[in-house]
C-alpha cells in the first residue's frame, strides 16, 4: 500500500518523532505516517486499509482551498486509537463518541474522519454561533457512508438561532442556501464576523452587513426553495466532484476494477462492526453530450455503486446500484458527475461498470 511505504517507528524518529507525537503517549511501536499537510499515528492494534493519508491530505488541501485558508506552515495532527486504547489513555473525558480534539490533535478511533479536519480547518475562519457552525460541518464534510440523507426538516431557522443549539441537517441546508444565494467570499466574511455567542439581533445585523438583506428576507426565501433538499444534494460535494477523472469517450464506458486496499484510490473504513467495514473509490465523469443512458454494475462480491451530479438541489441525477439489480436507464444532462465504489473492506470485490449512450431513454 502506498502510505505503508512511508511508515516509520516512533523509537527511530528521535527528535522528529517526539514533535509528531506532539504531548501524547506515543508507543513505540506507533506507526507514524508524514503526509503533506497531516502526521497520521496509528495505534498498531489498528488495522489499516488503502491509501488513508493520502485522502487526509486531499481532504484538508481542498476544503482549505474553498475556505482561503493558508496552509503554509501548518499541520495537523490525527491519532488514530484502537477502541481499548482509547477508553485507557486518550484525554477525552468521559467520551463515548471515540473522538475529541485536544491541544490541536485529533484523537479517534475511526479514521479518516473528514468532519474533525473540517473542524480544524473551519476554526480558522472563525468561530460563529453554534447554528452556523454545525451547518458548515454538515456542508463541506462528506458523508461517504450514506446516499441521500436526511431532509432540512421543518425547524425554524430564527428560533434555533435564538436557542443555539439543535438542528444540524437544516443548519448545513441553510449554509448551503447562503453561499448560493450570497456568494462564497460573503458567506466567508460572515462566518468569519459573527462571534460564537451573538445574541439573535447580532447574527441578524452581521446578517444584513454581509448579505444585504434581513434574516427574515433569507429565511422565508428558503422556506419557499429549500425544505425538500436532501442532504446529499445540499453538501458541496468538494471531494467527490475534485476526484480524478474517467477518460471516455462520452458514449461508452466499460470500467473494471478491484476495490481492494491496495488500490492506490481506495480508502478502508474497517471497523468493529460488519455492517459498517467497507472501502471505497471515488472519481469523476465529464458528460459533454447530454443524453439518455444505460447504466450496469456487476461485481464478484457485494458492492455499490453511487452515481451522482456534482451540482446542488438543482441536480435530479443520483442514482444507487447494487451488484446484481437491472440496469438503468437515466438522462444525463451536460456536466460533471461522480461515482462512489462502494464494498465490504474484507471481501475486496471486483466490479465492473458500463455505461452507454442508448437510442431511448
Amino acid at each position: 500500500m502506498k502510505m505503508m511505504t512511508r511508515l516509520r517507528r516512533c523509537g527511530a524518529l528521535g527528535l522528529a518523532s517526539a514533535l509528531a507525537c506532539g504531548a501524547l503517549a506515543c508507543g513505540a511501536a506507533d506507526r507514524v505516517h508524514e503526509g503533506e499537510h497531516v502526521t497520521l499515528i496509528i495505534d498498531p492494534a489498528v488495522e489499516t486499509c488503502g491509501d488513508m493519508l493520502g485522502h487526509m491530505d486531499r481532504f484538508v488541501a481542498t476544503l482549505a482551498d474553498y475556505l482561503r485558508v493558508p496552509l503554509a506552515g501548518e499541520r495537523f495532527t490525527f491519532v488514530w486509537y484502537s477502541e481499548e486504547r482509547f477508553a485507557a489513555e486518550a484525554p477525552c473525558g468521559d467520551n463515548w463518541w471515540g473522538e475529541c480534539e485536544r491541544g490541536g490533535e485529533i484523537l479517534s478511533t475511526v479514521a479518516p474522519l473528514d468532519s474533525m479536519l473540517a473542524y480544524m480547518l473551519l476554526a480558522r475562519v472563525g468561530s460563529p454561533p453554534p447554528f452556523f457552525a454545525e451547518g458548515a460541518l454538515v456542508a463541506f464534510t462528506p458523508d461517504l457512508d450514506s446516499f441521500l440523507g436526511g431532509l432540512p426538516g421543518d425547524g425554524d431557522v430564527q428560533d434555533l438561532l435564538a436557542y443555539g443549539k439543535g438542528g444540524a441537517t437544516l443548519a448545513g441546508a441553510f449554509t448551503r442556501f447562503l453561499i448560493d444565494r450570497h456568494g462564497r467570499d460573503a458567506y466567508l466574511a460572515f462566518y468569519a464576523g459573527v462571534r460564537a455567542r451573538a445574541s439573535l439581533p447580532e447574527i441578524e445585523a452581521a446578517h444584513a452587513e454581509h448579505f444585504g438583506e434581513s434574516l427574515t428576507e433569507t429565511s422565508v426565501a428558503f422556506d419557499a426553495g429549500r425544505r425538500r433538499c436532501p442532504e446529499r444534494k445540499f453538501e458541496l460535494k468538494l471531494l467527490e466532484c475534485s476526484a480524478p477523472r474517467i477518460a471516455w469517450d462520452g458514449d461508452s464506458l466499460l470500467l473494471r476494477r478491484s476495490l481492494a486496499c491496495g488500490e492506490d484510490d481506495v480508502v478502508g473504513y474497517p471497523s468493529s462492526s460488519p455492517f459498517n467495514d467497507y472501502a471505497l473509490s471515488l472519481s469523476t465523469l465529464e458528460v459533454t453530450t447530454a443524453g439518455p443512458f444505460e447504466i450496469r454494475f456487476t461485481a464478484d462480491e457485494p458492492a455499490s455503486l453511487v452515481f451522482a451530479g456534482c451540482g446542488g438541489c438543482e441536480d435530479e441525477t443520483a442514482i444507487l446500484l447494487s451488484a446484481g439489480r437491472e440496469p438503468v436507464r437515466q438522462w444525463l444532462p451536460v456536466g460533471r458527475y461522480y461515482l462512489k465504489l462502494v464494498g465490504n473492506v474484507k471481501a475486496a470485490p471486483s466490479v465492473a461498470l458500463r455505461i452507454e449512450r442508448v437510442d431511448v431513454p
